[in-house]
């Protein structure tokens, strides 16, 4: 479906994400977010933090070497076509204005606290070591990404210039999405590492400073089980619309399970070709003796039976626009 629109699923519906839950269904979507932490280093201050986490989310594109559907959090630039920050993903428009003529770069965006630029050719780093950017990400509270050419993230600073860093295998013929790519260390902003290993094409391991380490295992396209102080958490699959699978299952070190059932919502492509999504249907909790603790019933379009999509009314979803934010109607709602 996402075609030539980088990470950009054809909704600012999709963007209703609450990142400080560990499993989320977007309400506006029924779509699954879930995620988990990986690194969690204080910075010389709270604004340059170094926070990774491994994340699943249903029609995302794989990044940073892992299968489809799951990525790693950091900033990224996908196809000079969107850009993903935050855990959210906006479409890169750099001729777009809000209504007082503020151009941000993204469309929809109209918050003059943010800011997307690209630079062609690509300029020196602002730490003087080796490498380029070719775009930056202006945040409301002052810090900057900088991405190279392919949109990797390779900088981050706060307004007190305070440095991440990123660094890559071969990071000069690797997009984000490209299966290939290895991304080998962070430096936070004391100067201590982060090391990322990849001793085979199915683990990739993440080890602290302190040592401690976290093994993602993946089977080619899932990730299967991650291993970590904690223990190991599984996750299992079910098929949907001849895609990759969708999760169905989480299997925490406790024994707690998190359990997901689906339905499908229907959007038309951009070929006018009618499709399905998953919605999540039901989500159930059970302990490890299967004794179901608490059970969410998900209903869509029960006022309305424009979801959206905009399939009830002809909408199409592709490209880098979202057909209900730009439809006349401003009647029309995500329900």
């Amino acid at each position: 479906m996402l075609g030539d629109t980088g990470q950009y699923q054809g909704s600012q519906a999709f963007n209703n994400i609450n990142l400080l839950t560990q499993e989320f269904v977007n309400p506006n979507t029924g779509s699954l977010f879930f995620s988990v932490p990986l690194v969690q280093l204080a910075g010389k201050r709270s604004s340059i933090d170094l926070k990774v986490n491994l994340f699943y989310s249903a029609g995302f594109r794989g990044t940073f070497g892992l299968p489809a559907n799951w990525g790693l959090d950091l900033p990224y630039v996908l196809g000079g076509k969107s850009v993903t920050a935050n855990g959210r993903t906006y479409a890169i428009d750099l001729e777009w204005t809000d209504v007082t003529g503020h151009q941000s770069g993204l469309r929809y965006i109209n918050n003059h606290g943010i800011s997307f630029r690209k630079f062609d050719p690509p300029l020196e780093l602002p730490s003087g070591k080796r490498g380029q950017y070719g775009y930056t990400l202006c945040h409301v509270d002052g810090s900057i990404d900088y991405f190279d050419s392919l949109g990797k993230p390779i900088e981050h600073y706060d307004i007190y210039g305070n440095c991440l860093q990123y660094s890559y295998v071969d990071g000069d013929e690797h997009g984000v999405d490209s299966p290939e790519l290895r991304i080998d260390r962070i430096l936070d902003s004391w100067g201590q590492e982060v090391l990322l290993f990849h001793d085979q094409e199915s683990e990739m391991r993440v080890r602290l400073p302190d040592g401690t380490e976290t093994s993602i295992q993946s089977s080619g396209s899932n990730v299967d089980f991650i291993r970590g102080p904690a223990g190991r958490t599984n996750f299992e699959y079910v098929s949907f619309n001849e895609g990759p699978g969708i999760l169905s299952r989480i299997t925490y070190p406790s024994g707690l399970i998190s359990a997901y059932d689906y339905t499908s919502i229907q959007y038309i492509t951009s070929k006018d070709e009618p499709s399905y999504m998953p919605a999540m249907e039901n989500y159930r909790s059970l302990d490890s003796a299967k004794k179901i603790y608490q059970h969410k019933r998900y209903i869509y379009g029960k006022d309305s039976p424009v979801t959206y999509t905009g399939a009830a009314i002809g909408c199409t979803m592709g490209g880098l626009r979202d057909a209900l934010m730009d439809d006349d109607d401003r009647a029309l709602e995500y329900k």
